[in-house]
């Protein structure tokens, strides 16, 4: 079999967004994705500071961790 090598493409997702935001239907398919993708852009709470932030609302349960 023939060695596959790893050739990266750039990406430019502005470009990309500006193109294909001119076929018909992309716009208004891509703007209905934003609520549905908006967690995956917020930044995620590690388990440690879950914990703290859980712990200063619930402080009775500080000792049964």
């Amino acid at each position: 079999m023939d060695e596959l090598k790893y050739k990266p493409i750039p990406h430019d997702h502005e470009a990309f967004l500006k193109n294909a935001k001119r076929r018909e239907g992309f716009r208004k398919a891509y703007e209905g994705l934003e609520e549905e993708y908006a967690l995956k852009n917020t930044p995620r709470l590690s388990v440690a500071t879950w914990k703290l932030n859980w712990f200063q609302i619930h402080p009775q349960q500080a000792t049964h961790s």
